[in-house]
Order: C-alpha cells, then structure tokens, then sequence
C-alpha cells in the first residue's frame, strides 16, 4: 500500500471538497418537492438490508444544522449585523420548511430519515425521529407537529423508567 494515493488526483482536496460543498448549496428547492410528490409505500419498513447512507437525508444532521443557523442568527443579532443575522434566520427557515415537506411522516407522526433511491422513510420509533423536540424556534408550523411528536415519543415505546432507548431493535 506504499504507493495507494487516496486522493488520485492533482487538484487540491480543499479545491474538491469546495465544490462538492457548492453543488450541495446549489440544490434546487424542487428536488426537494420531488422527495415529497414521489414518495411509493413499501409493504415493509426501510430494514438494515436497504441501508444506504449516501442516499439518505438524515433528520439528526438537519435538526443540527438547523440549530446551528439558530445560533448564528442569534449571534449576528448580539453583535448588530442585522443583514447575517436575517441570512441564517432565513436559513434556518428554510430547512425548517424542507424538513416538514421531506422528512415529517404525517401517518405515524414522527419525523424520519428519508431515503431517496428506495423512495421509503427510514425506522419508526428510533431516537433520532425525536431529536427536532430539541431545537428550539419560531416556526409555527414546527412547533404544531412538535406537539404531535411528543405524544409519538410517549407512544413509541422509546421512553423506559431509566430514560430514553435510542431503538427497540
């Protein structure tokens, strides 16, 4: 292995992860709207055989992301640079609004990963579903289906006399 180059190639990994980061910002708000109008039902739910990680928009990395574009605006507010504190404030409602088209799943009133090869939510009743509980906003519409997910979290099974089980599996 003295001779394997992870990255085989001569531009500069800083120049291809830029871009990479690029095309992720540049992604049209309907490729979005296209996971919420094409969605088919499996007879089964999304199992560990159809695990598949690059093809999966995850709730906990976007309740963190969301968080942070919170703390942002926040921040830029304090410090009276009102324009970035109004960017992230519209950042973060933005997500906001994706995750309720994309992630929220209006059936089991939980919101769930969502694999967009298989077209198929991820597992009910992990704790991951229930990590929007923690982000604090001023979304309303948000905060309608955080009290949904409380009674969901209630009901999953999730919550024991020591404390919360990450997953019943």
């Amino acid at each position: 292995l003295d001779h394997f180059d992870p990255f085989p190639t001569t531009q500069p990994v800083e120049d291809i992860i830029s871009s990479d980061f690029d095309k992720a910002l540049s992604v049209d708000e309907n490729i979005f709207n296209e996971f919420a109008e094409e969605r088919i039902q499996f007879k089964h739910e999304f199992t560990m055989a159809k695990l598949d990680t690059i093809h999966v928009v995850p709730v906990d990395l976007n309740v963190f992301l969301c968080k942070a574009e919170g703390f942002l605006s926040h921040f830029y507010a304090e410090i009276g640079d009102e324009a970035m504190s109004a960017k992230y404030k519209q950042l973060q409602t933005r997500r906001i609004d994706h995750m309720l088209q994309v992630l929220w799943d209006e059936n089991n009133k939980q919101f769930r990963d969502w694999n967009f090869r298989y077209k198929c939510y991820g597992n009910l009743n992990m704790i991951s579903n229930f990590s929007p509980l923690w982000l604090q906003c001023d979304h309303e519409k948000f905060k309608e289906k955080q009290a949904l997910l409380v009674d969901s979290l209630v009901s999953s099974q999730l919550v024991c006399g020591g404390g919360i089980v990450t997953t019943l599996f």
